[in-house]
């Protein structure tokens, strides 16, 4: 079901063979790779390259071991939408873990599963308009792609939250995570360095009268607030960036912080105080670094 073969060809060239995906002619042009109709054509002295481009995209080279795969169970929001020739919000097909998973043909096509597709729950099926059709799934929709390569496989299941991965005898390997999991406990607040005189005590002030403290009272009482709060906010960790990237990607034309909304709703964020920094931190990146 899944090849990747290389061989040599005449001229110190190499022909590389593998599934169709989307995303690969773009990597294998940049290094020097042409499609002859059958095959990629590369330079021998770049089959490294080659090889590494599939283990990107795949998982997988013509080196590994074809036995080495597993079975991904996940919610079909997870996979990567592909539209008219780029990621857009009408999709016509879905892919994971360098596989496709379903695609549409047109408005009334109606939807196609992919080779080693299954749905658990849920459906695909197509929509949109005539000139604009679209491939689409049912909220809640939970499919298994089996026999992905194990190393494609264990990025899905660190990429998204509620991916379970199984063996080919349907023993679980890996449980799904949530966003429930827990995070790293927050840093203690740093004190907040002294302006003016200094503020020790002088023996003349050992002894105070009714109210003089209540000034330090409240300080420490809002320091208690703020270490509260802190932890109560959970670690950002570093996939949820990747993963905000994905959702830019398939929502071109949506603003930052309309993706970093949707990022905070893919992961639960649903407390005030947790989903504005959570939010606020993907925004920032996306303008930053994400080319937005």
């Amino acid at each position: 079901m899944f090849s990747i073969t290389i061989e040599a060809r005449e001229g110190n060239c190499v022909a590389l063979s593998s599934p169709f995906h989307p995303t690969f002619p773009k990597p294998a042009k940049a290094a020097g790779g042409r499609w002859d109709g059958k095959a990629w054509i590369f330079d021998a002295r770049d089959v490294d390259r080659a090889r590494a481009i599939c283990r990107d995209i795949f998982g997988a080279d013509d080196q590994s071991d074809p036995d080495d795969v597993l079975t991904i169970r996940a919610p079909a929001r997870t996979c990567d939408a592909h539209g008219h020739g780029k990621f857009d919000d009408r999709p016509m097909s879905y892919w994971l873990a360098g596989r496709k998973v379903a695609h549409a043909t047109g408005r009334d096509s109606g939807a196609f599963l992919a080779p080693g597709v299954v749905v658990i729950q849920g459906s695909f099926t197509s929509g949109g308009s005539v000139k604009n059709p679209a491939c689409r799934f049912e909220e809640g929709t939970v499919i298994e792609v089996r026999d992905v390569p194990r190393v494609a496989a264990e990025r899905v299941h660190e990429r998204f939250h509620g991916v379970t991965l199984l063996d080919r005898d349907g023993n679980v390997v890996r449980e799904p995570t949530t966003a429930d999991s827990p995070a790293p406990e927050a840093p203690e607040p740093s004190a907040a360095p002294s302006v003016g005189p200094s503020t020790e005590p002088s023996p003349s002030s050992s002894s105070t009268t009714e109210g003089e403290g209540q000034p330090q009272r409240v300080a420490e009482q809002g320091v208690a607030e703020q270490r509260a709060a802190a932890e109560a906010i959970p670690a950002i960790p570093a996939r949820v960036f990747e993963v905000a990237r994905a959702i830019a990607f398939v929502l071109p034309r949506s603003s930052s912080e309309h993706v970093a909304e949707r990022t905070a709703d893919f992961y639960g964020y649903t407390g005030p105080e947790a989903r504005r920094v959570f939010v606020s931190a993907v925004e920032d990146f996306l303008e930053r670094d994400g080319g937005r």
